[in-house]
């Protein structure tokens, strides 16, 4: 039987009948049967989960999303371009998992005679076709016109949440190397580069930043203004100027170069303009125009939003990316 018949007396009177009582035999059977049933479930499922082995596909999906993010910080690779391949690309990551998962079973079951377990990579796959989906519908969306009817169509006045305004001014002078190539990344704030008068045996480039700060206290604004800074890291020929804007932090940079000193833009949120040189001019530009004036050799430019415009190139012109006006 399945249930126990009601509890004997626990001491019966004289003349009763005394336990151990017959109707409770066949309960007492089928309790130990269940019993043994329990304990061998469950050493088949240890049995089971002992011959199962860890996939590699979670830990190669989090070194592969770590590699991105870590090139994205560093300015290594641009974040728009990356989304703009990912939502269409996504699909690579189900042909990937493939076959790793292929390439695992065969060598699994050949080698260690064991089962692979996918529950985690199964959920970071599912996560990441989900980003591949809202990427692409997020393409689709006119931005623009939605930054304009909420007033936020210029990146910088996101940064008022962030408390007071507090700006300064910095000056600064370092070398550069004639006929080399000065890169710049700006994330927030407008970049300016006009062409300088040094002499060859002289060649300096000039920069004036204008700081903007939002912060809740002076002194916390202070300790802002004077942590914002232009990092200068020379490699050869190629100076890399970098400035460590970004939340609650923008700046203007002003930079006067010599004519034939090459140039590479990275910004984000800002204007960009670019005159009087004689060296190859390149702009990356998320959020902001591109103004190019006087350039006597190969000008490139890509945008993902904002005006593009062009005045006295003497070589060619190349445009990628998206924009608005386009005046030549």
């Amino acid at each position: 039987m399945s249930t126990a018949p009601p509890n004997p007396p626990s001491n019966p009177p004289p003349g009763t009948p005394q336990p151990p009582y017959a109707e409770y035999a066949n309960y007492a059977q089928y309790q130990a049967y269940a019993n043994s049933r329990h304990y061998a479930r469950m050493a088949q499922r240890a049995q089971r989960r002992a011959m199962r082995c860890h996939s590699i596909v979670g830990p190669l999906l989090l070194i592969a999303i770590g590699t991105v993010a870590l090139l994205i910080n560093f300015h290594l690779l641009d974040s728009a371009r990356f989304w703009d391949f990912y939502r269409q690309g996504w699909p690579l990551i189900l042909i990937g998992i493939g076959i790793v998962m292929a390439a695992e079973s065969l060598l699994m079951s050949r080698w260690r005679h064991c089962s692979t377990r996918v529950g985690g990579a199964v959920f970071l796959t599912i996560l990441l076709l989900g980003l591949g989906r809202v990427a692409a519908y997020v393409s689709h969306v006119n931005w623009p016109a939605i930054q304009a009817q909420l007033g936020m169509d210029d990146g910088m006045h996101m940064l008022q949440i962030f408390g007071q305004k507090h700006q300064a001014t910095q000056q600064l002078t370092l070398p550069v190397t004639l006929d080399g190539i000065v890169v710049i990344q700006n994330p927030h704030g407008d970049v300016t580069i006009n062409a300088g008068t040094d002499t060859p045996a002289n060649s300096q480039m000039h920069l004036t930043l204008d700081k903007t700060i939002y912060a809740n206290s002076d002194s916390r604004a202070q300790q802002k203004l004077d942590a914002l800074q232009a990092v200068a890291v020379n490699t050869g020929n190629i100076t890399t100027l970098r400035l460590n804007t970004g939340d609650s932090a923008s700046a203007d940079l002003t930079l006067t170069l010599p004519p034939n000193v090459a140039v590479e833009v990275y910004s984000q949120y800002g204007d960009v303009t670019i005159s009087g040189r004689q060296a190859a001019v390149t702009v990356h530009s998320d959020h902001g125009d591109v103004h190019l004036d006087t350039i006597a050799a190969p000008a490139q430019a890509t945008l993902q939003r904002g005006d593009f415009s062009a005045h006295d190139i003497q070589n060619s012109v190349t445009l990628n990316g998206r924009m608005n006006d386009v005046t030549l």
